[in-house]
Protein backbone atom coordinates (compact mmCIF):
# COMPACT_ATOMS: atom_id res chain seq x y z
CA UNK A 1 0.00 0.00 0.00
CA UNK A 2 1.57 3.45 -1.12
CA UNK A 3 0.40 6.94 -0.49
CA UNK A 4 -0.76 7.65 -3.47
CA UNK A 5 -2.81 4.14 -3.55
CA UNK A 6 -4.59 5.41 -0.49
CA UNK A 7 -5.58 9.33 -2.02
CA UNK A 8 -6.44 7.54 -4.64
CA UNK A 9 -8.99 5.83 -2.90
CA UNK A 10 -9.80 8.83 -1.15
CA UNK A 11 -10.55 10.76 -4.13
CA UNK A 12 -12.50 8.07 -5.35
CA UNK A 13 -14.91 8.04 -1.97
CA UNK A 14 -15.14 11.95 -2.29
CA UNK A 15 -16.44 12.35 -6.00
CA UNK A 16 -18.50 9.09 -4.94
CA UNK A 17 -19.97 11.83 -2.52
CA UNK A 18 -20.64 14.69 -4.82
CA UNK A 19 -21.76 12.71 -7.38
CA UNK A 20 -24.77 11.61 -4.84
CA UNK A 21 -24.81 14.92 -3.75
CA UNK A 22 -25.43 16.51 -7.24
CA UNK A 23 -27.74 13.82 -8.23
CA UNK A 24 -29.75 14.17 -4.76
CA UNK A 25 -29.84 18.22 -5.90
CA UNK A 26 -30.99 17.30 -9.64
CA UNK A 27 -34.15 15.16 -8.55
CA UNK A 28 -35.21 17.38 -5.71
CA UNK A 29 -35.28 20.09 -8.65
CA UNK A 30 -37.64 18.42 -10.77
CA UNK A 31 -39.62 17.43 -7.69
CA UNK A 32 -40.19 21.08 -7.40
CA UNK A 33 -40.56 21.67 -10.98
CA UNK A 34 -42.85 18.39 -11.36
CA UNK A 35 -45.18 18.03 -8.34
CA UNK A 36 -46.94 15.02 -9.61
CA UNK A 37 -43.42 13.33 -10.29
CA UNK A 38 -43.12 11.40 -6.70
CA UNK A 39 -39.42 11.17 -6.37
CA UNK A 40 -39.21 10.97 -2.43
CA UNK A 41 -38.41 7.66 -2.11
CA UNK A 42 -35.18 8.28 -4.71
CA UNK A 43 -34.35 11.35 -2.65
CA UNK A 44 -34.44 9.17 0.59
CA UNK A 45 -32.55 6.14 -0.93
CA UNK A 46 -29.90 8.89 -2.02
CA UNK A 47 -29.80 10.12 1.53
CA UNK A 48 -29.40 6.64 2.81
CA UNK A 49 -26.86 5.71 0.15
CA UNK A 50 -24.78 9.34 0.90
CA UNK A 51 -24.45 8.16 4.83
CA UNK A 52 -23.18 4.96 3.67
CA UNK A 53 -20.81 5.89 1.58
CA UNK A 54 -19.42 8.81 3.86
CA UNK A 55 -19.51 6.04 6.74
CA UNK A 56 -17.46 3.40 4.43
CA UNK A 57 -15.15 5.95 3.45
CA UNK A 58 -14.34 6.63 6.65
CA UNK A 59 -13.69 3.05 7.68
CA UNK A 60 -11.78 2.25 4.81
CA UNK A 61 -9.38 5.38 4.84
CA UNK A 62 -9.37 4.85 8.47
CA UNK A 63 -7.82 1.48 8.00
CA UNK A 64 -6.09 2.17 5.05
CA UNK A 65 -3.79 4.94 7.13
CA UNK A 66 -2.96 2.38 10.06
CA UNK A 67 -2.39 0.01 7.41
CA UNK A 68 0.56 2.82 5.48
CA UNK A 69 1.83 3.61 9.32
CA UNK A 70 2.41 -0.16 10.34
CA UNK A 71 4.26 -0.62 7.21
CA UNK A 72 6.55 2.42 8.10
CA UNK A 73 6.99 1.56 11.47
CA UNK A 74 8.08 -2.25 10.24
CA UNK A 75 10.04 -1.13 7.85
CA UNK A 76 11.88 1.62 9.80
CA UNK A 77 12.03 -0.96 13.22
CA UNK A 78 13.62 -3.85 10.59
CA UNK A 79 16.60 -1.18 9.69
CA UNK A 80 16.83 -0.39 13.79
CA UNK A 81 16.94 -3.64 14.55
CA UNK A 82 19.54 -4.69 11.86
CA UNK A 83 21.36 -1.23 12.86
CA UNK A 84 21.55 -1.96 16.61
CA UNK A 85 22.32 -6.13 16.51
CA UNK A 86 24.62 -6.39 13.62
CA UNK A 87 26.69 -3.03 13.69
CA UNK A 88 26.32 -0.70 16.90
CA UNK A 89 26.14 -3.16 20.00
CA UNK A 90 28.92 -5.47 18.72
CA UNK A 91 31.27 -2.56 17.66
CA UNK A 92 30.20 -0.89 21.11
CA UNK A 93 31.27 -4.01 22.81
CA UNK A 94 34.58 -4.71 20.82
CA UNK A 95 35.64 -0.58 21.95
CA UNK A 96 34.76 -1.55 25.14
CA UNK A 97 37.47 -4.40 25.24
CA UNK A 98 39.81 -2.36 23.80
CA UNK A 99 39.58 0.54 26.37
CA UNK A 100 41.27 0.39 29.95
CA UNK A 101 38.32 3.01 31.41
CA UNK A 102 35.82 1.73 28.83
CA UNK A 103 32.47 3.99 30.75
CA UNK A 104 34.50 6.86 29.61
CA UNK A 105 33.96 6.23 26.09
CA UNK A 106 30.60 7.70 23.94
CA UNK A 107 29.57 6.22 20.66
CA UNK A 108 27.63 8.68 18.84
CA UNK A 109 24.65 8.31 16.59
CA UNK A 110 24.16 11.28 13.94
CA UNK A 111 19.88 10.54 12.77
CA UNK A 112 19.19 12.82 9.57
CA UNK A 113 16.65 15.14 9.44
CA UNK A 114 16.48 14.11 5.18
CA UNK A 115 18.26 11.60 3.91
CA UNK A 116 20.27 14.38 1.74
CA UNK A 117 22.34 14.76 4.91
CA UNK A 118 24.15 11.41 4.25
CA UNK A 119 25.87 12.60 1.22
CA UNK A 120 29.26 13.07 0.96
CA UNK A 121 29.41 16.45 0.89
CA UNK A 122 27.32 16.47 3.71
CA UNK A 123 29.19 14.61 6.03
CA UNK A 124 32.34 16.52 5.13
CA UNK A 125 30.19 19.99 6.21
CA UNK A 126 29.79 18.12 9.91
CA UNK A 127 33.76 17.08 10.12
CA UNK A 128 34.44 20.68 9.09
CA UNK A 129 32.18 22.13 11.52
CA UNK A 130 33.35 20.08 14.68
CA UNK A 131 37.00 21.01 13.33
CA UNK A 132 36.01 24.65 13.34
CA UNK A 133 34.86 23.94 17.19
CA UNK A 134 38.76 22.85 17.70
CA UNK A 135 38.00 19.18 17.58
CA UNK A 136 40.96 16.77 16.05
CA UNK A 137 39.25 15.10 13.64
CA UNK A 138 40.12 11.76 12.76
CA UNK A 139 39.73 8.32 11.15
CA UNK A 140 40.91 5.04 13.22
CA UNK A 141 41.11 1.13 11.58
CA UNK A 142 39.90 -1.50 14.14
CA UNK A 143 39.12 -5.12 13.55
CA UNK A 144 37.37 -6.88 16.42
CA UNK A 145 37.12 -10.67 17.01
CA UNK A 146 35.47 -13.05 14.46
CA UNK A 147 36.30 -10.02 11.80
CA UNK A 148 38.72 -10.59 8.57
CA UNK A 149 39.21 -7.17 7.84
CA UNK A 150 39.85 -3.55 9.49
CA UNK A 151 36.69 -0.70 9.58
CA UNK A 152 37.14 2.67 9.41
CA UNK A 153 35.64 4.62 12.49
CA UNK A 154 35.13 8.19 13.10
CA UNK A 155 36.87 10.27 15.73
CA UNK A 156 36.82 13.23 17.28
CA UNK A 157 38.74 14.66 20.52
CA UNK A 158 39.59 17.90 22.04
CA UNK A 159 43.45 17.31 22.72
CA UNK A 160 45.75 14.67 22.62
CA UNK A 161 45.08 13.85 26.33
CA UNK A 162 40.62 13.84 26.32
CA UNK A 163 38.93 10.76 25.66
CA UNK A 164 38.20 9.65 22.11
CA UNK A 165 34.47 10.01 20.58
CA UNK A 166 33.30 7.82 18.34
CA UNK A 167 30.24 8.87 15.95
CA UNK A 168 28.94 7.25 12.88
CA UNK A 169 25.79 8.45 10.02
CA UNK A 170 23.84 5.52 9.84
CA UNK A 171 23.82 5.35 6.13
CA UNK A 172 22.26 2.22 6.20
CA UNK A 173 18.88 4.42 5.77
CA UNK A 174 19.76 5.38 2.38
CA UNK A 175 18.44 1.53 1.67
CA UNK A 176 14.56 4.06 2.28
CA UNK A 177 15.71 6.04 -1.07
CA UNK A 178 14.19 2.56 -3.07
CA UNK A 179 11.21 2.34 -0.28
CA UNK A 180 10.23 5.72 -0.91
CA UNK A 181 10.47 5.92 -4.87
CA UNK A 182 8.16 2.83 -4.96
CA UNK A 183 5.56 4.33 -2.15
CA UNK A 184 5.99 7.68 -4.73
CA UNK A 185 4.96 5.41 -7.67
CA UNK A 186 6.54 8.00 -10.01
CA UNK A 187 9.38 8.12 -12.76
CA UNK A 188 12.62 9.31 -10.67
CA UNK A 189 13.10 12.16 -12.59
CA UNK A 190 9.37 13.87 -12.10
CA UNK A 191 9.46 12.96 -8.29
CA UNK A 192 7.82 15.69 -6.25
CA UNK A 193 10.71 16.84 -4.25
CA UNK A 194 8.54 18.31 -1.12
CA UNK A 195 6.69 14.89 -0.59
CA UNK A 196 9.40 12.71 -0.72
CA UNK A 197 11.28 15.20 1.56
CA UNK A 198 8.06 14.79 4.37
CA UNK A 199 7.87 11.33 3.64
CA UNK A 200 11.72 10.73 4.04
CA UNK A 201 11.67 12.54 7.53
CA UNK A 202 8.94 10.14 8.93
CA UNK A 203 10.75 6.78 7.92
CA UNK A 204 13.76 8.96 9.37
CA UNK A 205 11.93 10.05 12.52
CA UNK A 206 10.52 6.65 13.08
CA UNK A 207 13.87 4.85 12.79
CA UNK A 208 15.54 7.28 15.94
CA UNK A 209 12.58 6.39 17.84
CA UNK A 210 12.67 2.42 17.17
CA UNK A 211 16.55 2.66 17.80
CA UNK A 212 16.23 4.61 20.88
CA UNK A 213 13.69 2.36 21.99
CA UNK A 214 15.56 -1.29 20.88
CA UNK A 215 18.58 0.26 23.14
CA UNK A 216 16.19 0.42 25.94
CA UNK A 217 16.11 -3.24 26.06
CA UNK A 218 17.56 -5.03 29.27
CA UNK A 219 20.06 -6.69 27.00
CA UNK A 220 21.83 -3.48 26.44
CA UNK A 221 22.31 -2.40 30.19
CA UNK A 222 25.97 -2.73 29.90
CA UNK A 223 26.11 -0.52 27.09
CA UNK A 224 23.72 2.19 27.10
CA UNK A 225 25.54 4.50 28.88
CA UNK A 226 28.20 4.23 26.14
CA UNK A 227 25.62 5.21 23.42
CA UNK A 228 24.09 8.76 22.55
CA UNK A 229 21.69 9.36 20.04
CA UNK A 230 21.40 12.95 18.76
CA UNK A 231 19.29 14.39 16.46
CA UNK A 232 20.64 17.13 12.97
CA UNK A 233 21.68 19.73 13.42
CA UNK A 234 23.36 19.36 16.34
CA UNK A 235 26.66 19.98 15.87
CA UNK A 236 27.39 20.62 19.69
CA UNK A 237 26.79 16.83 20.45
CA UNK A 238 30.33 15.99 21.48
CA UNK A 239 29.78 18.68 24.24
CA UNK A 240 26.40 18.07 25.71
CA UNK A 241 24.73 14.96 26.95
CA UNK A 242 21.25 15.11 25.74
CA UNK A 243 20.07 12.61 23.48
CA UNK A 244 17.73 12.53 20.89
Amino acid sequence: MTDRSLDRIQTIFQWLSIAILVASFVFAALWVYNTSMNLEPILAFLGLFYSVVALLGNWVTKQLEKRVKEEELSITYALAHGYMYNYLAPVVRGLRKKLSDPSAMRFIVYIPKTLNEFRSHAIDEVMTELSNKQYIVDTVELVFENEKRKMDYRTARKSKDSAIHYFDFPTTLLTLEKVIEYKMKTDKDSRPDKEIAKLSEVYISNFGKQLTSILEKEEFDAIRGNIKIVSSGRFDFLETNNNL
